[in-house]
């Protein structure tokens, strides 16, 4: 299994999605407080892409974190 960040561009955990936040300041979304992070792994930029030389010859699922503009995910349970 591998894990991939995969955000939407304007996603609610981007600090530049709320006006007047920084990256690593708080804000509360419908699920709860969030940490606000600076912009990353955007869907379609090199930054979300997987590594080119990254051998995978076991791995048989993708998980995308992030694709869902309105929450942030995480692998943790």
């Amino acid at each position: 299994m591998v894990t991939q960040d995969w955000h939407t561009a304007g996603h609610a955990s981007f600090a530049s999605t709320h006006n007047g936040k920084k990256p690593f300041e708080t804000t509360k979304l419908s699920y709860g407080t969030q940490v606000l992070w600076p912009d990353h792994c955007v869907q379609g930029t090199d930054d979300a892409a997987l590594i080119k030389d990254l051998k995978l010859p076991t791995a048989q699922i993708i998980i995308r974190k992030g694709f869902r503009k309105d929450v942030e995910q995480s692998c943790a349970p």
